[in-house]
C-alpha cells in the first residue's frame, strides 16, 4: 500500500512538473510574438494609426517581419485593420485634413518605396508619389504638396557601363546624394531644392516655409554619424543657410509651435558617444553651439525623444539607468549667470510625468495634449499606449499576445 502511494505521488509530481515546464517562454515562442512598432495620432485626435510587427512564417521566403497597419478609434476603442497580410508599411502619418492615413511602402502599384494613403472611409491604398528614386522620408506642406527626401538619379554613363559588365564598385566613391524635393501630388512632378550635399533628416517649420535639415557633405555612414550639421532650407527658393555648427552626433529636431525656436538632440561635445543632450536655440540665431542652453546639463540621463507641448514647454523621454522617464520642462530660464566667459542657464526643476519602472518605450508622439507610444513592460512586448499629461492617465489599448497570460515569465 505504501509503495503504491509512493509511486502515485511520484507520478503526480512528474506530471505537475511537466505541465509547469510547458508554461514557460521557449525560443520557439519568440517567433509568435507580435509587437506594436510605430504610432501616429490623427490631426483631430480621434484616431491613432499604428503598425504591428508580425513574424514572417518559416514557410515563406527569406525576409524580415511583416508590418501591418491598424487604426485605433479613440472614442469607441475599436481597432480597425487597414492593411494586413504579407505587407510592410513604415513612416506613418496623416494628411493635413486627417481624412487619410499615410505611409511609405514598396507595393506592386509603383516601383520602389513610395508614399501611399488610405482613406478612413475605406478603400485600397493609393500612391501619393511616383518618384523614380523612391522616397526616404516625407512631410506634408499642404494637402497637395509634399516635402520628400530621395536619392538622386544614377549617372547614365555608369548605368551604361554596368550594362556592359563594368560592375566594379569603388569604395565610398559611388554614393548618390539624398536630396530634398518639393513634390506636387496632383501632377507627380518634383522640384529639387538641394544639391551636392546629403539631407539625412528634416523637419518643416509650422508655416511650412522653411525646413530645419540635418545635412552632411556625403551620403556615407561616417557622415551620417559625425558630420551632420543643422541648416535652414527655404522651401520655395531652395536657399540653404548654415544654422548651427553642432559637434559630432545629431538626433531629431522640432520647431516650437510659433516657429521661433528649434530644439534638437545632440552630443554635447565631439567625444560624446550618444545623442543624449537636449539643446534649444532661436531661429535665426547669432549664438555658437557653446552658447546654447542644454536643458538636461548635469543630469544623469540620455534624452531619446521629445516634443513641444506649447511655445514654452517641452516633454522629453530619457533613459535613466535601466528605466524610461517622461518629463515636462519649461524652457524659459529662471536665471542666467556668467562663468568663465560663458552664459550659464538655470531652469525650473522638471516635472516627472511617467516615473521609472512604469513602462518602457523608445519614442513618443504628442498631438493636441495626447501622448501615444508603443510601450512594453516585463509582462508583455510593445503595445499601444496613450498618456494624458494633465490627468496623468496611462492606458494600454491593445493586447496582441493574449497567450502570454498563461506563460510563467
Amino acid at each position: 500500500m505504501r509503495k503504491t502511494f509512493l509511486l502515485s505521488s511520484i507520478l503526480v509530481l512528474l506530471f505537475t512538473g511537466a505541465r509547469a515546464a510547458d508554461n514557460v517562454l521557449t525560443p520557439q515562442n519568440l517567433f509568435d510574438l507580435q509587437t506594436v512598432a510605430e504610432v501616429a495620432i490623427s490631426p483631430d485626435n480621434d484616431f491613432i494609426a499604428f503598425t504591428l510587427n508580425v513574424p514572417r512564417p518559416f514557410s515563406h521566403t527569406a525576409g524580415g517581419d511583416y508590418r501591418e497597419l491598424y487604426i485605433y478609434e479613440v472614442e469607441t476603442g475599436d481597432i480597425i485593420p487597414f492593411m494586413t497580410g504579407n505587407r510592410s508599411v513604415f513612416g506613418l502619418g496623416w494628411t493635413p485634413s486627417g481624412n487619410a492615413v499615410t505611409f511609405r511602402a514598396n507595393l506592386p502599384q509603383q516601383a520602389g518605396t513610395q508614399v501611399y494613403a488610405m482613406r478612413l472611409r475605406g478603400g485600397e491604398a493609393f500612391p501619393l508619389t511616383r518618384h523614380p528614386g523612391g522616397v526616404n522620408s516625407y512631410a506634408f506642406i499642404d494637402e497637395q504638396t509634399l516635402a520628400i527626401v530621395s536619392a538622386e538619379a544614377e549617372d547614365p554613363a555608369r548605368a551604361q557601363l554596368r550594362g556592359k559588365g563594368f560592375d566594379i564598385e569603388v569604395y565610398e566613391e559611388e554614393f548618390r546624394h539624398l536630396n530634398l524635393y518639393r513634390y506636387d501630388i496632383a501632377t507627380h512632378t518634383a522640384r529639387q531644392l538641394t544639391s551636392d550635399v546629403t539631407v539625412f533628416d528634416f523637419v518643416l517649420s509650422p508655416d511650412k516655409k522653411y525646413a530645419a535639415a540635418a545635412i552632411a557633405p556625403r551620403n556615407l555612414v561616417d557622415d551620417s554619424y559625425m558630420f551632420k550639421r543643422i541648416h535652414l532650407v527655404n522651401m520655395e527658393t531652395g536657399e540653404v543657410t548654415h544654422l548651427m555648427e553642432n559637434p559630432g552626433k545629431l538626433g531629431n529636431m522640432a520647431w516650437s509651435p510659433d516657429g521661433s525656436k528649434l530644439a534638437f538632440r545632440s552630443a554635447s561635445k565631439l567625444e560624446d558617444s550618444v545623442v543624449g543632450s537636449l539643446f534649444l536655440m532661436d531661429v535665426p540665431t547669432g549664438k555658437s553651439f557653446e552658447e546654447l542652453p542644454n536643458l538636461v546639463k548635469g543630469m544623469e540621463l540620455s534624452v531619446i525623444d521629445f516634443a513641444w507641448e506649447n511655445d514654452n514647454t517641452l516633454l522629453y523621454a530619457a533613459e535613466e539607468g535601466v528605466d524610461i522617464v517622461l518629463s515636462r520642462q519649461n524652457v524659459e530660464p529662471v536665471r542666467t549667470r556668467t562663468e568663465n566667459g560663458h552664459t550659464i542657464y538655470e531652469f525650473a526643476e522638471r516635472q516627472v510625468l511617467i516615473a521609472p519602472d512604469t513602462v518602457f518605450f523608445g519614442g513618443f508622439t504628442l498631438s493636441g495634449g495626447l501622448v501615444a507610444f508603443a510601450g512594453h513592460t516585463a509582462q508583455h512586448p510593445s503595445e499601444l499606449f496613450t498618456f494624458d499629461p494633465v490627468s496623468a492617465d496611462l492606458v494600454r489599448h491593445t493586447n496582441h499576445n493574449p497567450w502570454l497570460e498563461d506563460i510563467r515569465l
